[in-house]
């Protein structure tokens, strides 16, 4: 009989209920990790033997996974031969940022120990919901706190059909809010609801290439970080949009200021309102990690016009050079 034992590579503590990465190990894979992201190339038998143990550090906790697949990506894009394993290849940025995650923000939190209570199915703490579109977001928790956020006009060209990403990104402020609301305490459940499929299953996993959505993995590993620091676990759900009227209105009723939305609210006859009900101002922090990431979104934007243009020049040219011989 022991408090503290090790058992399939973990060290289990039943006192403290725990489970924990051993010392040794941890400090092992950190190091490589971190050798990997300064020199910003790998083997393949490293990156091959990397990926065996972030999913034997996952197992412990399912959100990890999200940041494995672009890492097994880059591993299954080698062509393997007898050479080919001891040969260095660089790494593409977002698979490096990945690898930044796992080491500064997975890994140690892993190495201090894991509750059990986070990886076990449970009743949530806290119910979310929250919804977007391309004007606003907005979102409440069951205890009554709502927030809404408008899109500056500078932004909603850049935003204009990234509305999944947006419903995501509420989903996100929503669970901040409220952690930093009710200042809760570690080992807290949320259950997040939202009426946008794509952005529910986001919470979870994201089999998009990063070339192609890159604001949404910029969102999800500001995500995870806040999960992971709080100590808390996510659970998800789709709702219909009938169901999510508050959210709607938070997200879309501009015309109204905060005192005639919050009245109009306290009307409506969905169980949802609570008579603590109140609209509170988004927090200083959560509003200006909301528009540094609008920010980038408008920098990719340009980006992507600039690059469109510059093949229309070269198409053009082209085209007028063909002309010209004929």
């Amino acid at each position: 009989m022991s408090e503290s034992f090790i058992l399939l590579g973990w060290e289990i503590d039943t006192r403290r209920l725990t489970i924990a990465l051993p010392t040794e190990k941890y400090k092992r894979w950190n190091s490589d990790l971190g050798m990997m992201i300064f020199r910003k190339k790998v083997s393949f038998a490293l990156l091959e033997s990397t990926v065996g143990r972030l999913n034997h550090a996952a197992s412990a906790c399912p959100l990890m996974r999200y940041f494995i697949s672009r890492i097994c990506l880059a591993l299954n894009t080698w062509n393997i031969t007898n050479k080919s394993k001891k040969v260095e290849r660089y790494l593409a940025t977002q698979v490096l940022e990945d690898l930044k995650l796992w080491k500064n923000t997975f890994l140690p939190s892993m190495a201090s120990g894991m509750n059990i209570n986070l990886i076990t199915y449970r009743r949530p703490s806290f119910l979310c919901w929250s919804d977007a579109c391309p004007e606003g977001l907005g979102g409440f928790d069951h205890m009554g706190h709502a927030w809404r956020f408008k899109i500056p006009e500078e932004y909603k060209e850049a935003v204009k059909n990234k509305n999944n990403c947006l419903e995501f990104i509420a989903s996100i402020v929503t669970v901040w809010q409220t952690m930093i609301q009710k200042r809760s305490e570690e080992e807290e459940c949320f259950l997040s609801m939202g009426d946008n499929s794509s952005s529910v299953g986001w919470l979870h996993k994201a089999s998009i290439d990063p070339s192609k959505n890159l604001p949404l993995f910029l969102a999800t590993r500001k995500f995870a970080e806040i999960i992971i620091n709080s100590k808390s676990c996510i659970y998800s759900q789709h709702i219909p949009g009938i169901s999510n009227t508050i959210a709607d209105a938070l997200s879309h009723r501009f015309d109204l200021n905060d005192d005639q939305l919050t009245k109009f609210l306290n009307l409506s006859p969905t169980p949802q309102v609570q008579s603590s009900y109140r609209l509170s101002p988004v927090h200083p922090e959560i509003n200006s990690w909301m528009i540094c990431w609008l920010q980038k979104c408008n920098e990719m934007k340009g980006s992507q016009k600039n690059t469109k243009e510059k093949e229309e020049r070269v198409w053009r040219r082209w085209i007028d050079y063909s002309i010209n011989r004929i």
